[in-house]
């Protein structure tokens, strides 16, 4: 079932459940069942531990646990491959409240997702991250910007690859556009799961190359 069947029949997007008033694609008790991380809550969290002596990042949010067999892995299938895109808006949409309750989007001026080769655009047809993104910028008003970054080098899957070889994968995978680079300060790069970090660091690794902005990050999934 896709998200706008799941709207118009006003049924949760997980369980089926019939939606009530003021919820929004997914049901309080689904909503509330996800294994939140809380990382946002805390300063040198385990996802920002993961960046340690890799990239310099600002700050690191992941929304929940991304654990084998678990239905939030599922859910994170779902969106980046079974074309339920939209359920990436929802979930971008219902994170960003509850990091807005901290202030943590302050000082960020732009939404930066990471980008796919167009290869693997058109076999899947979108970009999962951009999704997020576009649900995160519903929430904070903060703009999307899909041109800072793009994917020069087509790669097979990293979902299978150890750490060291999702690390050799993402070398010299991205360009920067430094034109658009030199309009901001401050970025956030999103992304569907944090495992290695090979893939954001390679991402931040580029934008070093022409800017010194600071750069904060993103997942809907922090893989255990």
């Amino acid at each position: 079932m896709n998200l706008l069947s799941a709207i118009f029949r006003q049924e949760c997007i997980l369980c089926s459940s019939s939606l009530n008033r003021g919820e929004n694609g997914i049901c309080l008790k689904c909503l509330n069942s996800l294994p939140r991380t809380d990382f946002h809550l805390k300063k040198g969290s385990i996802a920002e531990q993961v960046f340690y002596g890799k990239a310099e990042i600002e700050k690191c949010a992941c929304y929940c646990y991304f654990k084998k067999g678990s239905d939030y892995r599922e859910l994170i299938h779902r969106l980046k491959y079974n074309n339920e895109r939209n359920l990436a808006v929802v979930l971008g949409e219902q994170f960003s409240k509850e990091l807005c309750l901290s202030n943590w989007f302050d000082g960020i001026e732009a939404i930066v997702p990471v980008p796919i080769h167009y290869i693997k655009r058109v076999k899947r047809g979108y970009n999962q991250s951009e999704w997020l993104a576009k649900g995160i910028s519903n929430e904070t008003g903060i703009k999307v910007e899909t041109k800072l970054l793009y994917k020069k080098n087509y790669h097979s899957s990293q979902t299978k690859k150890e750490h060291f070889e999702r690390f050799i994968n993402t070398l010299n995978t991205f360009n920067v556009s430094s034109s658009i680079a030199e309009r901001y300060t401050h970025v956030l790069l999103v992304d569907d799961v944090l495992t290695s970090g090979s893939t954001i660091t390679a991402c931040i690794d580029a934008i070093r190359i022409v800017s010194d902005m600071k750069i904060s990050v993103l997942t809907l999934g922090f893989a255990e």
